[in-house]
């Protein structure tokens, strides 16, 4: 909010929110917006000439979808808080007297920002200011995935006409004829999904493919759908990552492959990939120990999947294809990863 368009309510809510400790404040003032704003110009109204109310700045709405990301929030309840929260109306920079938008609002603007691919470049923007505040990028890379259910699961319809009984109303006819049980499937509307079967649990949804650092920090992601390969997307997580030569990539059985290991060694980066036996062959007891030693430190990465399934709504998208689980998995990733600096960055102040 612009300091010549405050109102005295908003010079004293800013004196009052600034008697408390709260992360929304701190990470405001860490921040260069003016970087994020450059980012997201091309979203701007003044050059895109969006009319009536979705005229908002985009780094408004770009920390709309933050707080919707911190607090796992729909679109109706976000239009709720942004009216009745001043903290939340003070991160976005609403004035108190400033119309806040709704959630058709928000629901359009994430649209267009889907649309633009806007946010991987924010995302990548945000991290590198981390880095430039003193955040380590630790050696010793975590590669894996997860499974993501669909907003919009296919469901089975059943319908069952049963025999006429006890005094209801018979047919004329000597011989009744009923119609036969049928089952049918309703397809999902969500055409970009596919089914995955894991152990005994089937998902119908997408895949989060995703490379850490040893601090937890995801560093890139690549979103497919449910069914395909881990070891397929490996080349694309590694080549889409800043890396030095002698990184150590640890990954589990999933993505054993000559190809992989291959492309490590070209690379100049240590193959910590979990051997997975080939069928016949005899046991390994040397293997076995390297395979133990790796999944050792491969807790880094489930204790990420951990944060960004329980409360960062990863274990189920709230919408409906690829490209708009894309951004939302990235837009919910950043949030996660923003918590997780700031935490690590408190702990090692520079």
């Amino acid at each position: 909010m612009r300091r010549d368009k405050m109102t005295m309510t908003d010079y004293d809510i800013q004196n009052r929110l600034n008697q408390i400790e709260h992360f929304l404040l701190e990470f405001k003032e860490m921040v260069n917006w003016d970087k994020v704003k450059k980012y997201l110009e091309p979203l701007d109204p003044q050059r895109t000439k969006v009319a009536g109310r979705d005229s908002y700045d985009p780094v408004k709405m770009f920390r709309v979808m933050l707080l919707q990301g911190w607090y796992d929030l729909s679109d109706p309840e976000m239009e709720f808080y942004l009216r009745t929260n001043l903290l939340f109306m003070n991160f976005c920079d609403f004035s108190i007297t400033e119309s806040t938008p709704d959630h058709s609002t928000i629901s359009r603007w994430r649209d267009r920002l889907t649309k633009s691919g806007l946010y991987k470049t924010v995302f990548e923007g945000i991290m590198g200011e981390f880095h430039e505040m003193g955040l380590e990028v630790r050696k010793g890379k975590m590669v894996d995935a997860t499974l993501i259910s669909s907003q919009a699961r296919p469901r089975k319809k059943v319908f069952i006409e049963t025999e006429p009984t006890g005094d209801e109303a018979q047919s004329e006819e000597s011989t009744p004829t009923f119609e036969a049980t049928e089952v049918t499937i309703e397809e999902s509307v969500d055409k970009d999904a596919r089914w995955m079967k894991k152990g005994n649990q089937s998902t119908y949804g997408y895949k989060g493919h995703v490379l850490t650092d040893a601090n937890g920090i995801v560093e890139s992601i690549i979103v497919t759908p449910a069914n395909v390969h881990d070891t397929v997307m490996f080349p694309e997580l590694i080549g889409k990552t800043p890396l030095e030569e002698g990184d150590i990539i640890h990954a589990d059985k999933g993505y054993h492959s000559e190809a992989n290991k291959e492309l490590l060694r070209t690379n100049g980066l240590e193959d910590r990939i979990m051997h997975k036996r080939k069928r016949n062959e005899p046991e390994d007891d040397a293997i076995k120990q390297r395979n133990k030693a790796i999944s050792q430190h491969r807790y880094v990465i489930e204790r990420t999947f951990g944060s960004l399934k329980r409360s960062y709504g990863w274990s189920r998208s709230r919408y409906v294809g690829l490209e708009k689980t894309t951004c939302y998995l990235y837009m919910r990733c950043l949030a996660y990863n923003i918590k997780r600096a700031m935490k690590i960055l408190s702990f090692n102040p520079v």
